[in-house]
């Protein structure tokens, strides 16, 4: 392990993907005080209200600059395979290299989080920008009945992923499912490319458990997109029936997305406005993880359906809950879900409103349930940290490098800039 320390120190890595999404920040911040330099550039979702980026680099762990960038968003699109969001990947792109030829020194490993990123990594690779493509891979997509277009995207996605795998120096796989996926669907065998499974975890400094009586014993918190496969609809059409045992219930909602204004409709629908408070977007981390810790439960309920790929993914929510000391109501569709039961750190359930209402029920009326769950949660977040599963994915990583790691750094990058050409004449 030493010596992987010593090697990690000696070069500079580039992260490139989407912010707010838990996979960036936590590679950040395992990155940054264990390698010589890091890059970071990251962009919101496409479907944001208001885009927003940043470029970020650390000389060890210490952070030089950052430099805000704006991204170019599509918060009215009703998909997220439309032409406007394809706009929006271009421009990113532009702006992504814009950025790149600008860097004071020449990142030798490139890291890219999901299928768009790494492509931006392995164009670079081939004109000898970087040395090294990591592919992070955090979903997998399957056709479905959904509309033509949304079809075709899929369909190209996957053969993007293809040539993505196959032009990556290592692939780290979220899940077990996506690579048993790919040798099903796109016929891709496990060992033509040998990928590392690299689960979604989070750095120590979240953690944090509040006594009962600094929490609303009867609040419900919800963070992520809002769109049409994260289960709020379940969640507001429950409400009435459970305001009916539990008159104090309160549903927090932190995010943003084209879902938006539906749930707000929703909620006026089912006369349940005095129970549901809706936070919108929050920049901060800080407070979005002060208040989800005042909850009581945690709701991650994917609805399993045409429009949902959390079946291959890792999401994010059900980790963070825990760590934040939150018994989790989640549905079976993800595979951190047979972990959660496994372990009795919540209630796993189908994709069906009076199953939701059984599970909230059963954790929020009865103290001894909750004390189960909670206890459950000790063994769960061993699952959730990110310094052990980082550790163990960059030790397999440089093992198979073994060449790359016995390279000497890279000189000093001076980019592409019209200046650098006009001196080399």
């Amino acid at each position: 392990m030493a010596d992987l320390l010593q090697i990690l120190k000696s070069k500079t890595v580039l992260v490139v993907g989407q912010l707010k999404t838990s996979r960036t920040e936590t590679l950040e911040e395992y990155l940054k005080g264990k390698v010589g330099g890091l890059y970071v550039f990251g962009f919101s979702s496409p479907m944001s209200r208001k885009g927003f980026g940043r470029l970020t680099q650390y000389h060890s762990a210490e952070k030089v600059r950052e430099k805000p960038l704006s991204i170019f968003s599509t918060p009215n699109h009703k998909g997220t395979t439309g032409p406007a969001v394809l706009i929006s990947f271009f421009l990113t792109a532009l702006q992504f290299f814009r950025c790149f030829f600008k860097l004071p020194s020449r990142p030798e490993v490139f890291i890219g989080v999901a299928t768009y990123s790494t492509v931006l990594g392995i164009l670079l690779k081939k004109f000898n920008c970087v040395d090294r493509v990591i592919f992070y891979c955090l979903d997998y997509s399957v056709p479905s009945t959904a509309h033509w277009f949304a079809n075709m995207f899929i369909h190209a996605l996957r053969r993007v992923d293809a040539w993505v795998i196959k032009n990556s120096d290592m692939v780290w796989d979220i899940t077990s499912r996506i690579g048993e996926a790919r040798k099903n669907f796109d016929r891709i065998p496990l060992e033509s490319y040998n990928p590392i499974v690299v689960p979604l975890g989070y750095g120590e400094g979240i953690e944090r458990f509040r006594p009962f009586e600094e929490r609303e014993r009867w609040t419900l918190g919800f963070v992520g997109t809002l769109s049409s496969n994260q289960g709020l609809e379940l969640i507001v059409d429950s409400l009435p029936e459970l305001k009916l045992k539990i008159p104090q219930i309160k549903l927090r909602i932190i995010g943003d997305g084209p879902a938006w204004e539906n749930i707000q409709m929703m909620v006026r629908e089912r006369g349940v406005q005095d129970c549901v408070v809706f936070h919108g977007f929050i920049q901060d981390d800080e407070e979005v993880y002060d208040l989800l810790s005042h909850c009581m439960i945690g709701l991650a309920v994917w609805t399993g359906g045409a429009d949902d790929n959390s079946h291959f993914a890792d999401p994010g929510k059900p980790k963070l809950y825990a760590l934040l000391g939150l018994p989790i109501v989640i549905t079976d569709a993800p595979q951190v879900s047979e972990v959660i039961k496994e372990t009795n750190a919540g209630r796993v359930i189908r994709y069906d409103r009076k199953a939701f209402v059984n599970a909230v029920e059963e954790i929020l009326l009865s103290t001894e349930e909750l004390g189960k769950c909670l206890e459950g949660l000790r063994s769960f977040k061993s699952y959730c940290r990110a310094e052990q599963i980082f550790d163990e994915a960059t030790t397999e990583t440089m093992k198979r490098w073994k060449q790359f790691t016995d390279k000497p750094a890279s000189p000093k990058f001076t980019g592409f800039s019209l200046q650098s050409d006009l001196n080399r004449r």
